[in-house]
């Protein structure tokens, strides 16, 4: 990758451009809009090079989302969000990071508000509950929720946790 960061998304305006219409129709990014975001490298700005990341600086990024954005608003969004969400890599241990951000430019999704609850089930755990459509989510490997820890206590912990949950085990 020879280019700057904005060099390559700017050179995904055609194929954003050619995908608008299908997009609005469909109310999703156009999987091939998916696979030329990943291609920018954007998903791996904001995630440590030790885990395959480039650790650009904020600014950057936050030029390069809203150069998309300029193309098209939602695939700005759901951009900034897939880059966003891959932030957290750096804030969990190495051996979640590696599993859940093994592909580094996989953008993933989240919604903050702790609408769930983590509660022992005799044989483990158990998170339940209902959170609103979280944009970007189509196209992610992973979810984060957040939700309240209750284990085998009767209260949850005062503070909410963020759970990354593979895309696969949500209904």
């Amino acid at each position: 990758m020879g280019t700057t960061l904005l060099e390559r998304v700017d050179g995904l305006a055609e194929v954003i451009s050619s995908h608008v219409g299908q997009m609005e129709q469909e109310r999703r990014l156009s999987d091939e809009v998916v696979s030329a975001i990943r291609g920018t490298g954007l998903n791996r700005t904001l995630m440590p090079a030790s885990l395959g990341g480039n650790e650009r600086a904020l600014l950057e990024v936050l030029e390069a989302v809203e150069r998309i954005a300029s193309f098209h608003g939602s695939t700005g969004w759901c951009a900034a969000i897939g880059a966003g969400s891959n932030l957290f890599s750096g804030y969990v241990s190495r051996s979640v990071a590696e599993r859940v951000f093994s592909d580094v430019d996989q953008g993933n999704a989240g919604i903050f508000g702790p609408m769930g609850q983590v509660r022992a089930n005799g044989d483990g755990l158990t998170l339940s509950g209902r959170w609103p459509f979280c944009s970007n989510s189509l196209h992610s490997a992973y979810l984060g929720v957040a939700c309240f820890w209750y284990g085998d206590n009767e209260e949850p912990e005062p503070i909410p946790r963020y759970l990354m949950v593979p895309v696969d085990r949500v209904t």
